[in-house]
């Protein structure tokens, strides 16, 4: 997927269900997921929290704010 920006990817992944194991900096716990773009900014995606059961729902985040991310 080169040369495609992480909103494409996401896009892309979204609509597939494709879930991701996503550490933030400044935060070791590791939320998995499937991240979804955000409708209002690029920069940003919500994250449809899966695991672990205390933080289940949805988060907003800045792109920027991502360590690393993998597939689960």
């Amino acid at each position: 997927m080169e040369g495609r920006s992480f909103f494409e990817i996401i896009a892309i992944n979204a609509r597939i269900g494709d879930c991701y194991e996503i550490t933030f900096k400044d935060n070791p716990l590791k939320l998995r997921g499937i991240p979804v773009p955000s409708r209002e900014d690029e920069d940003r995606f919500v994250l449809q929290v899966q695991e672990p059961a205390s933080r289940k729902g949805r988060m907003e985040a800045d792109i920027q704010d991502i360590e690393s991310m993998k597939k689960c």
